[in-house]
């Protein structure tokens, strides 16, 4: 996969509702939609983030101050892709204004 610049990213968090019967339901809500890429992880980002024992495929870029936590999923339509957010980092260069979000691919 190229870097894909300028994609449509919706943020989705777990939510759990009750079920009426005293058990719950598990499922996302979308709590932002927002304007960044995406990038396949480096060889060595991959290898540094297996050494602080996570997992890593991608990169994401969002806007910094948006509220992407650890645990959220970034959705891409194009290409349709499902990411599971392992680290939200400030960006190393500060003038970019965008925050660097370590992710995991999520099969389907």
């Amino acid at each position: 996969m190229r870097v894909t610049r300028g994609q449509q990213i919706a943020v989705k968090r777990p939510t759990q509702s009750s079920d009426g019967q005293g058990g719950y339901t598990e499922g996302f809500a979308t709590i932002a939609t927002e304007r960044g890429h995406i990038r396949p992880a480096s060889s060595s980002e991959i290898v540094r983030a297996g050494q602080e024992k996570g997992r890593m495929t991608h990169v994401a870029y969002i806007r910094a101050g948006s509220s992407v936590e650890f645990g959220d999923v970034l959705v891409i339509a194009n290409p349709a892709l499902r990411l599971e957010v392992t680290g939200v980092r400030k960006p190393s260069n500060t003038a970019s204004g965008q925050m660097e979000i370590d992710c995991k691919a999520i099969q389907k």
